[in-house]
């Protein structure tokens, strides 16, 4: 009896009560603790393989320059020079323009825009006293009545001046104007280049 007591106190003192039991799960190892380290990256592990975002600009912007630079004005445009009737004008320096004949006459459309009816036929002759050719580029336009009313050209009929004007030469042109009947005062402005130009007021 006293043998079987002495063994029973043997097997309690060989088991030590401080170690934990293990848990039913499976006790942690070394590669647990580094799963779970892994997973704990802070937010500045994840972009250091991503592009780096430049921070917000916080400098003011100066705002654009107006310039100091000077407005030139455009260059002002002569008045027409007035020509009295049956004498002639410089339309540039050595080249001068008279009106031939101021004739009634029913012209025809032959353009688009045109339209048949009564019209007057206004001569235009061009002298070239300079010894050098002379670029004519002229413009011949008509208007009529207290309004100055711009008269239509008839193209189809006009025989305009020609562009160049040789050396001491004379040029004649005739011009035709949709005009109604019953007017009886007329301007003709003509105009070469950018020089002055020149306007003839007649009377039919």
């Amino acid at each position: 009896m006293l043998a079987v007591v002495l063994a029973v106190l043997a097997a309690g003192c060989s088991s030590d009560p401080e170690d934990p039991a293990p848990e039913s799960g499976g006790s942690p190892g070394p590669s647990g603790a580094s799963s779970g380290a892994s997973s704990a990256a802070t937010p500045d592990d994840t972009r250091s393989g991503g592009a780096s975002v430049p921070p917000p600009a916080t400098g003011e912007v100066d705002a654009p320059s107006p310039g100091t630079g000077t407005t030139v004005p455009p260059e002002e445009q002569q008045p027409p020079l007035e020509v009295g009737s049956g004498q002639a004008g410089p339309v540039q320096p050595g080249v001068r323009v008279r009106l031939g004949a101021l004739t009634r006459v029913d012209a025809e459309a032959a353009a688009p825009g045109e339209v048949s009816g009564p019209a007057v036929q206004v001569e235009v002759v061009a002298d070239n006293a300079t010894d050098a050719e002379a670029t004519l580029a002229a413009v011949v336009a008509l208007s009529y009545g207290p309004d100055q009313t711009p008269a239509p050209l008839f193209a189809g009929e006009s025989t305009p001046l020609p562009a160049v004007l040789a050396p001491g030469d004379r040029a004649s042109a005739v011009y035709v104007f949709a005009v109604p009947a019953d007017y009886a005062a007329l301007s003709v402005l003509v105009s070469s280049g950018g020089n002055r130009p020149l306007v003839f007021s007649e009377t039919l």
